[in-house]
This record gives structure tokens, sequence and C-alpha cells, in this order.
């Protein structure tokens, strides 16, 4: 078998594509052999050496995956050989990576899937959980009608939108670098689109809600006018930053926050990462993923890449120009 292997962090050019033994499994243990291993921007920044939760090198990459069980160890009962399966690394405390064209898992680990599950959906199941628990698990209980979404055509981005559209949110507000993304937004349900290149999402905000502003933010870019966000909120409205690819805000952050006092106005950094050592929360925000894919949920897959061909992958994260979902497949799989 084939798999990526990173021996040291940087550029693309790390992700190296070897051969290894293939896996045996153990007692308990299954080998799932890989249809496709989604692509994110977590993968990214774990190559550049900037991710929070570093494992130790050298190590392969990736975080969820799809795939059939090709083979079971002594003592497991509730998988059988063929059977679709999905697989999120944080099931297995990140002892592998899906960027490879098997691994073995501990049975418990796994999701087994149906025969009616689209095995290229499922492998961005977790987009779609990730933004499920944004717009739930955030909001502190308050209703969430007017939700802003920052870069509304990425990879979570387009979950949040597809999943805000499923829920029914009324107003679902978007921002994209151009036209083409615009277009792609709006075909995932997003009502408005903003161009941050050339328009001032501040102002277009109020003026696209009569002034009164957005119930959520969902903000994965910060940066210096971060602060201003408080600006766009209505009452017990919230910010939400789930990572900070344009920089850390100004030290008015909180006066920003203070001077909003009568709104009641919130701010919340969060982590996939807070769900490690709750099963039960991981359980929590997955079915209702689970359920929205089987209704009929699609994402979308701009590109499936071969395994052998990670480091594109990453290229074409890094310059902006993947909308929706990417993949990336053992050569079999097309």
């Amino acid at each position: 078998m084939h798999k990526i292997l990173m021996s040291r962090t940087g550029g693309p050019e790390v992700l190296e594509w070897i051969e290894c033994a293939d896996p045996v499994p153990r007692a308990g243990e299954v080998v799932i052999r890989t249809h496709a291993s989604a692509v994110g921007w977590p993968e990214v920044l774990v190559r550049t050496g900037a991710y929070k939760w570093m494992r130790p090198l050298p190590l392969t990459p990736g975080n969820e995956l799809t795939g059939h069980i090709e083979a079971v160890g002594p003592g497991v009962t509730t998988l059988a050989v063929g059977q679709p399966v999905y697989l999120a690394v944080r099931e297995v405390d990140y002892a592998c990576g899906t960027y490879s064209e098997k691994v073995v898992v501990p049975a418990v680990s796994v999701l087994p899937l149906t025969a009616g599950d689209d095995l290229d959906a499922f492998a961005g199941l977790g987009y779609f959980v990730f933004a499920w628990a944004l717009l739930h698990e955030m909001a502190h209980g308050h209703p969430v009608e007017r939700v802003l979404i920052l870069g509304a055509a990425g990879g979570t981005g387009s979950a949040l939108v597809q999943t805000a559209r499923y829920e029914g949110k009324p107003m679902i507000i978007g921002t994209v670098s151009g036209e083409e993304k615009a277009s792609f937004a709006r075909a995932l349900g997003a009502h408005h689109l903003i161009n941050y290149r050339t328009e001032d999402v501040f102002a277009r905000v109020l003026e696209l809600t009569g002034g009164e502003g957005v119930d959520l933010i969902l903000d994965p870019i910060v940066g210096a006018r971060f602060s201003e966000s408080f600006k766009l909120l209505r009452r017990w409205g919230s910010v939400v930053s789930y990572n900070a690819t344009g920089g850390m805000p100004g030290a008015d952050l909180f006066p920003a926050m203070r001077s909003r006092a009568d709104h009641g106005v919130g701010l919340r950094c969060f982590s996939m990462h807070i769900y490690e050592g709750d099963p039960q929360g991981r359980r929590r925000i997955r079915e209702p993923a689970v359920a929205m894919l089987r209704s009929g949920v699609k994402p979308r897959i701009s590109r499936s890449l071969p395994m052998s061909q990670a480091a594109e992958a990453h290229r074409i994260l890094e310059r902006g120009q993947n909308m929706g979902r990417m993949l990336l497949k053992p050569a079999r799989s097309g």
C-alpha cells in the first residue's frame, strides 16, 4: 500500500507519497481500504507546523475518510468485510492519518454506513458536524435567525451555508472573494453574498439588515478589523472565531465589546478539540449531520484528486482556489 508521510514541516513538497507494508488487524481492530479522504485547512496547518495540537513527526495527515472494511481482527463481530464505513481520526486519538490507502483502527471507532450512503458525500461529514456545532453549541440558547458566514464558498463555509439553509434560517449572509464564488454559495442557499474585495462588508451587512445587524457571525479570519464585528450584532448576538487566518485582533477588542454592553454581545472561540474526552458530545453533534446527509443534502465536491497529489491539493487551498469540498482518492477509486 501507499500513504502520504511528512517527516518535517514546511511547504507542500514535504508531503511524500511512500510505499509501506499493508496493516494487519489485531484483536478488536479492522482494516479500512480508503475510498476517499477529505482535504481541509487543519491539514495545511499541520503541514506548516502552525497547528496548536501537533502530533509528533513523522506523521500522515488527514482527519476523515470513507471506505470499506477489508479485514477484521479476532473478536470483531459488529463489522464485516466489504461493509462501507466512515472514520474520523478524533475517534482514535489521532493515532493515524487518512491520507492513506489503508488504515487499521479499533472497530469501536468506526461509524458503519449503509449501502445507500454516498461515500464521496460522507467523506466530508466532518464539515457538517463542525457546522452543526457552530450553529447550535455556540449560541447559548438564543435564537439565531440572521447569520453572517465569512468565507461562504470554502469547505467549512459552504457546509455552514447548507446547514443554515437546511434549518430554514431566514437570512443567510456570506462573504466571498469574487462572483464565481458568490454564484457557488448562492446555489447552496445563501440569500445575500458580499464581495469583500470590492464592497465594505460592515456597511453592506447593516444595509441588508436595516441597521439592526445579525444574531451570529462565524469568523475563521479575525484580523485587524475584527473588533468592528460587534457593531453588526443584534441583542444577545455573538461572534464565534474558529480560526484566525488573518491574524490577531487589535488592542481595542474589549473596549469594542464593552461599547455594545447594552446589547449583551458575546465572543466565543471554538475548536473541535473541545470534544476530546467527550464521546457523548461527539455523538450529539454527529447524529444531526448524518441525518442531514441522509435527507438529501449533498456537499459540493469541486475536485477529486489522486491521493498521491496531496501536495497539489494543499497548493489549491493556499491559493484560495477551492470551493466546497476537495477529496483525495487512491488511484483505483477514480
